[in-house]
């Protein structure tokens, strides 16, 4: 019996080894991420401050997870993963860290198993995935746990790749439909596949299906097309995206330039490169280069297929949306927007190289060097400190990192040190509502009534949903004894941020204040459903089910006070429970 088991056991080796391989080298590439802490951008929306994702998974959290776009995407895949990480482990870093490390190990496995049926080439498809797990554009989506969405994304991707390649199209439509679920990244897939019907990176002798192919690429174009809807509407509702008219096909043409020169040379990883202006005349030169370029590749694959003109086509088609021809968020390019288009462009360019150890050796060592400089910029990621402190050192012009960094002095306690990076930020983005919101917030804390509200009418002129300006114009309105235009304020961040606890709380208080405690009751029960853990909510929710009546209801949330693991003091719930 061992005698007729160890063949079988050897062709499972043989099939598995450069996959196995290939995680392996990725583990050993991030392990220092398991040391490194949440960050203070996104992190905290996502994992540890987010209300619904913190209570783990339940029932309630798929719901959510599937009807949302909070934070301006529609990911429910990703949701679930982070829930299920926070009912496994808590908030610990560390496990969350290990998940995204598990995730990028089993992305690079799957990428050489891609790469290797579409290839026919078993070398290609190991050394595209050595490439793929060193490079240092994959710094940002494994040390920051809030961009598990590209990495869970990247999973099906290639899955689909793979099932593509294996002539599998419902499985390939399937894990395609399953990758949009994770994030929009892999939206330009049936647009890969139909260049990959014109132009395979198979041997030429390989058989091709076009009409076969394309009767299956129509589903898959109309689940582009509405995903890719479904995602503008959810950068939209978030005020992500600007105006058509802010359309910059120039910038756009020099951010894909920019693309293609990180790729060859990735120094310099940034947590956020800000957006800035293209001088026109640049723009145009770059735009006409891309054109020259584009047109020639087209003619290539259209007329006679060529590797490099492949590899050119697949880059340029993944990132064509994240260029910036329709521009989302601040920053004007993302290192970890190269996660998929690299990987085609490196098959197509291995594919060049002589067969064999050559190809190997040439690829290990490109490997090797990419590795080399991924662990030279990994520190910059282990805590918020040290990623917002490289952004600045390498654009000192950073608004919305100046902001950030702000906000960790603050928790600090280092005021000085905060109003300074925010006074910074305003400086060079006058618009900021996020740093006008943060001025307001420590002016009112420290009494300087005027002062706060300049700031926050001043947050709330530059975005009027900005739901953090209204509820701290709200508090200082109270302060000032002027209920009635604070109350308004109070509806607006109730309204505009629904999954905030403090929102609904303030709001509640705010509904009882002016005797309204039917009304004070509902949003006080939806402050403690949000967040079971705070006192003075279920304080102030005894206050109102007494006033409206119901002392059963009044105790029972008194009795909340008192169970909950660090209950206050007994003066503190006579003082907020009382009728």
């Amino acid at each position: 019996m061992n005698v007729a088991r160890r063949p079988c056991l050897g062709l499972a080796w043989q099939a598995a080894r450069e996959p196995l391989l290939a995680a392996a080298f990725a583990l050993a590439v991030f392990w220092p991420v398991q040391q490194f802490g949440f960050l203070a951008l996104d992190d905290d929306r996502f994992v540890w401050a987010n209300p619904v994702v913190r209570t783990g998974l339940s029932s309630q959290l798929v719901r959510w997870a599937f009807t949302t776009t909070e934070q301006g995407h529609y990911q429910p895949l990703t949701w679930l993963t982070h829930a299920a990480d926070v009912s496994a482990f808590g908030l610990d870093p560390g496990a969350h860290h290990r998940t995204n490390l598990a995730l990028h190990a089993l992305a690079t496995a799957l990428c050489c198993i891609a790469f290797s049926r579409l290839t026919g080439r078993r070398d290609v498809g190991l050394v595209t995935a050595l490439l793929y797990a060193a490079h240092p554009s994959r710094i940002e989506v494994v040390a920051w746990v809030a961009e598990r969405k590209d990495l869970v994304s990247a999973c099906f991707f290639f899955g689909a790749l793979w099932a593509w390649g294996a002539e599998r199209r419902a499985v390939t439509l399937g894990l395609y439909t399953l990758a949009l679920l994770a994030k929009p990244i892999a939206l330009p897939l049936p647009l890969l596949l139909l260049l990959l019907t014109f132009a395979p990176l198979a041997p030429a002798g390989a058989r091709r299906h076009i009409r076969a192919d394309l009767r299956w690429l129509a589903p898959g174009l109309v689940l582009m097309l509405a995903f890719a809807a479904l995602a503008m509407f959810a950068q939209r509702s978030a005020g992500a995206m600007q105006p058509p008219g802010a359309i910059d096909p120039g910038r756009a043409a020099v951010h894909l330039w920019a693309y293609f020169g990180r790729a060859l040379w990735p120094t310099g990883v940034s947590i956020l490169h800000p957006l800035k202006a293209v001088p026109f005349s640049v723009g145009l030169a770059a735009l006409a280069a891309l054109a020259v370029a584009g047109v020639f590749a087209l003619h290539q694959v259209w007329r006679r297929p060529s590797l490099v003109a492949t590899g050119f086509c697949w880059a340029a088609l993944l990132l064509l949306p994240v260029c910036g021809l329709v521009q989302i968020g601040a920053q004007s390019i993302a290192d970890r927007w190269l996660l998929l288009p690299l990987a085609g462009l490196t098959a197509a360019l291995a594919l060049l190289l002589p067969a064999g150890r050559v190809r190997l050796a040439v690829g290990v060592a490109a490997a090797g060097l990419a590795s080399v400089g991924t662990r030279a910029q990994l520190h910059t990621f282990e805590s918020s400190e040290a990623v917002f402190t490289r952004a600045l050192e390498l654009d000192a012009d950073n608004p919305l990192v100046l902001v950030n960094l702000g906000t960790l002095y603050e928790l600090r306690g280092e005021v000085a040190r905060a109003q300074k990076s925010y006074r910074q930020a305003v400086a060079l983005n006058p618009r900021s509502a996020l740093a006008a919101n943060n001025l307001g917030s420590l002016a009112g804390q420290a009494g300087r009534l005027d002062e706060a509200k300049r700031w926050l009418e001043r947050a709330l002129e530059a975005e009027p949903t900005f739901a953090p300006a209204h509820l701290n114009l709200a508090r200082v309105l109270w302060l000032e004894g002027r209920l009635d235009l604070a109350l308004p304020h109070y509806t607006s961040a109730a309204r505009f941020a629904p999954l905030s606890a403090a929102a609904a709380l303030g709001h509640g208080a705010a509904l009882l204040a002016r005797r309204r405690p039917q009304e004070a009751r509902l949003e006080l029960e939806r402050a403690v459903e949000l967040d079971p853990s705070d006192a003075e909510a279920w304080a102030t929710l005894a206050r109102a089910r007494g006033a409206s009546g119901d002392v059963r209801g009044a105790e029972d949330a008194r009795a909340r006070v008192h169970a909950l693991p660090n209950s206050p003091p007994l003066a503190f719930v006579e003082k907020h429970s009382s009728d």
